[in-house]
């Protein structure tokens, strides 16, 4: 895993128009992201919790092992970080993320603003209610 930087652009910038996401939902150069061997994540510091933005498997390598891998590289930096809980949105343009969410321990959205949904999610886990 490394941080992202401006070589990395047009990697990120396309892979989130693959998706149909819009120029100006696309926030990696300002965020803190970080690319894998799988993909790239980018979050950011919002009040007292991260919140994760982007979250990309590279199309040919889509399994559900490496989303797994790319969640597990993001969750070994919020553990450095000490962050215990993280937010986690399922974008309109990305439904099948609020399944994704759900496994990761996000219980039901917290707020739906503009068709996306936030969730709570546990850093260390999943939390049994």
């Amino acid at each position: 895993m490394r941080p992202y930087n401006p070589d990395d652009f047009a990697y990120c910038h396309d892979a989130l128009l693959s998706e149909g996401f819009a120029e100006e939902r696309m926030s990696f150069q300002t965020d803190k992201t970080y690319i894998t061997g799988v993909g790239f994540f980018s979050y950011r510091i919002e009040s007292w919790c991260p919140r994760l933005v982007h979250f990309f498997v590279d199309k040919d390598k889509r399994s559900k092992t490496n989303a797994t891998k790319l969640f597990s590289a993001f969750r070994e930096l919020m553990i450095e970080e000490g962050h215990t809980h993280f937010v986690a949105g399922a974008p309109k343009e990305k439904p099948f993320m609020k399944r994704f969410i759900k496994y990761l321990g996000g219980q039901e959205p917290f707020a739906t603003i503009d068709e996306d949904q936030y969730y709570l999610a546990p850093t260390l886990g999943r939390v049994r209610h």
